[in-house]
């Protein structure tokens, strides 16, 4: 596991417009084949990197986001996991890992790390860093949360992060800590 370092291209920020890479093909929450272009999905998105199938802690952070699933929709937004490998890795692993077999949310298949690299998070080790994109319904990126390739994510805090940034983009402001909800200042 190396250390976290941008070798190219900087990574995408909050601000920038989320790239566009075109149609990905992806495996569907009913295991079915499919395509997605992330740039066309309305509403608001939470995009979820992590480094490969088969591994240990990926399926972790994936059912994490997903038993946050209903949470999620109730705040209008559509939850993606995207790593490099294709949707053929995508579907054997959900068919054989017991904790991916029910997933309610589409993953992703990155081949290539075509997006992943116009972000600027692959890794030395050419597999995507564990970063998360809260993305704003007009396609720009309002959070970016980037952890080591050995760490995985709490769902729970980028629900409350998610919820925090569309109370900013209705002008309030939520302190710390601020549960989903919660008030605001």
């Amino acid at each position: 596991m190396g250390i976290l370092t941008v070798e190219k291209t900087p990574i995408a920020m909050i601000g920038e417009k989320f790239p566009c890479v075109g149609s990905m093909n992806c495996v569907l929450s009913d295991k079915e084949i499919s395509s997605v272009d992330l740039d066309h999905v309305d509403g608001w998105k939470v995009i979820y990197f992590y480094p490969k199938d088969f591994t240990f802690v990926c399926p972790t952070e994936i059912v994490d986001f997903d038993n946050l699933m209903a949470e999620f929709c109730k705040l209008g937004a559509t939850v993606f996991g995207v790593s490099p490998d294709n949707e053929y890795c995508k579907l054997a692993w959900r068919n054989e890992n017991k904790l991916l077999k029910d997933l309610n949310h589409t993953l992703v298949a990155d081949s290539g790390n075509a997006l992943a690299s116009k972000l600027g998070i692959v890794s030395s080790e050419n597999v995507p860093y564990r970063v998360t994109y809260i993305i704003d319904p007009y396609g720009i990126i309002q959070y970016v949360g980037i952890h080591g390739l050995s760490v995985g994510r709490n769902a729970a805090e980028v629900l409350r992060v998610l919820d925090a940034c569309q109370k900013g983009e209705e002008g309030l402001l939520c302190p710390a800590a601020r549960p989903v909800g919660g008030e605001t200042l």
